[in-house]
């Protein structure tokens, strides 16, 4: 199936996520998201840095929070199985490079626009080129359910499977 443009006018306001930052998302994420309105928690306020990603996990999914983090072990449906899922967003960028994150984080909230808040069992990765690729309920060894491409210098554009 070949790439298909995704209207704006077409779209409601949809539910947003919660997110949650793990400890290895800088604080300039945490600006960028509370500038854009999101309520953003992190590992850092909730003195939960070094504890596990079991941990991190257990707390989003206790308190309906999507994790935002760097960290590919959060991929792997052994380490995190689907069963305790809170929706987990990797960004993958170098964490360095600022223009980088901020387009992973544009491409995060321009996401949301389109489908919504990350729902639990739903693993997303966003790329700083604005690819961003969605597994709902299945396993990230498979090819994602969709694809989508959000950037700021190109209309946004859907790919689904």
């Amino acid at each position: 199936m070949p790439w298909k443009r995704l209207a704006r006018a077409t779209h409601p306001r949809r539910r947003r996520s919660r997110p949650y930052l793990d400890e290895s998302v800088p604080l300039s994420v945490q600006r960028l998201l509370v500038r854009a309105g999101y309520h953003v928690h992190t590992a850092r306020q909730r003195h939960l840095g070094g504890r596990s990603d079991e941990d991190q996990a257990a707390l989003c999914w206790r308190e309906d929070r999507t994790l935002l983090t760097f960290d590919y072990d959060f991929i792997d449906p052994n380490k995190l199985p689907n069963s305790r899922n809170p929706g987990v967003i990797i960004f993958n960028c170098d964490r360095r490079e600022a223009a980088r994150v901020f387009a992973a984080v544009f491409a995060f909230t321009e996401f949301e626009h389109f489908a919504g808040a990350v729902t639990r069992r739903t693993r997303v990765i966003i790329r700083a080129d604005g690819r961003v690729s969605v597994w709902t309920n299945a396993n990230p060894g498979q090819p994602p359910d969709f694809r989508y491409l959000l950037r700021a210098d190109k209309p946004p554009m859907i790919w689904q499977n």
